[in-house]
């Protein structure tokens, strides 16, 4: 069984691999970017005589492409053989890639005109790819620092302090100095930033997380088929299900000739002094039943029906009530475990329970063991 951490524990499941993995996009992505800038710059101002200030937009792009190179000779001087060193360089290394793109991001706004700048939504772009890339905090933080820079813009060229760039002449020449149209535009392009990240931070996180547990099954059903060896099996086992369910600890307990008590065999994270505890005892008459789950986070707003339906299923149709007063309505997995008639009897001293598959296919339980004590009345329907 896979048991919690205690306290606040979350454990990093973040690797090297994929914090460089998420390095090297950066780096590619910002090649293309630099040269878009230059190359655009270029053909805007000469070609479609647009008022822009090219030296500065070209130094601009010429810087991007020189810092990307610096990042190129870092990324391959980072690397360390310990994998608590290579993440903490590498990370580094992120962050200050992310906060020189910003600092560039800022510059390209207020070149090409601040709050009226067509390239707004360039922004919105890099912060999704932040998202992509550095799910978590990483994107609300960087999301927060893109909105202060257009406003921190409008406010400073609003004021004179900073010089604005008129560089689209169908717009009014006084545009970026209306505060109507300046609050106007920091706020929706902030609605917008913050929705994008949102919905894009919760599909994204999903993904990396069915993406782990993958990784983690893959890597557990490599250790399993590379061995015989029944210990050595368990253990990775409970290790791999750690690492799935980010799991701080886990262990692996199975029951004895007996049935009453479960016998420690396998353990990851957990102290010598909880190993050597020794067997836990189990009452089945002190359970209701055991439910056999999809998802250990389940869903809260669904609502479990109760009714048969058209669905077909092997096994006899059942309605349970335990003696809490909740029902369960399903189909027996299995023989009917007593001997006769509809109504309960006795189980069998050998028959703690039985198992239901219940009705309802959305569930997010797939098997449920009914603990035979715990009923109060129980009907097979026909």
């Amino acid at each position: 069984m896979v048991e919690r951490s205690l306290g606040s524990y979350q454990p990093d499941a973040t690797l090297p691999r994929d914090v460089a993995s998420t390095s090297s996009r950066l780096i590619l992505t910002r090649w293309a970017a630099g040269a878009v800038v230059v190359l655009a710059t270029v053909l805007c101002a000469r070609v479609l005589r647009l008022p822009l200030p090219e030296t500065s937009l070209v130094a601009t792009g010429v810087a991007i492409l020189m810092y990307n190179a610096a990042f190129v000779l870092l990324s391959r001087r980072a690397y360390s053989p310990q994998p608590d060193i290579y993440l903490r360089r590498i990370r580094s290394l992120v962050i200050l890639q992310v906060g020189l793109d910003w600092v560039s991001m800022a510059v390209f706004l207020h070149l090409t005109g601040g709050v009226t700048s067509p390239g707004i939504p360039l922004f919105l772009i890099h912060m999704l790819m932040v998202t992509i890339l550095l799910p978590g905090r990483s994107s609300y933080v960087y999301v927060a620092l893109g909105i202060g820079a257009v406003a921190t813009l409008a406010g400073l060229e609003a004021t004179g302090f900073l010089i604005h760039y008129a560089v689209i002449p169908a717009l009014p020449a006084d545009l970026y100095r209306d505060p109507i149209y300046a609050v106007a535009a920091v706020v929706f392009f902030g609605i917008a930033a913050v929705a994008t990240v949102t919905l894009a931070a919760s599909i994204v996180t999903r993904l990396h997380e069915r993406e782990r547990q993958i990784n983690a099954l893959l890597q557990t059903t490599r250790a399993v088929s590379s061995t015989l060896s029944l210990p050595d099996v368990l253990q990775a086992l409970a290790s791999g299900a750690a690492i799935a369910l980010s799991s701080a600890r886990a262990s692996i307990r199975l029951l004895d000739e007996t049935g009453e008590r479960l016998t420690l065999v396998a353990a990851y994270g957990l102290s010598a002094a909880y190993k050597e505890k020794g067997p836990v005892e189990v009452s089945l008459d002190q359970l209701k039943a055991i439910f056999f789950v999809k998802d250990f986070g389940g869903t809260s707003t669904h609502v479990e029906r109760k009714v048969f339906g058209t669905r077909k299923k092997p096994g006899k149709k059942v309605f349970i009530k335990f003696s809490d007063k909740e029902s369960l309505v399903g189909f027996i997995d299995g023989q009917v475990p007593w001997d006769k008639g509809f109504s309960l009897a006795k189980l069998g001293n050998k028959v703690k329970g039985f198992f239901l598959i219940p009705v309802d296919g959305d569930s997010n339980n797939y098997k449920v063991f009914i603990v035979g004590g715990a009923i109060q009345d129980i009907t097979i329907m026909v």
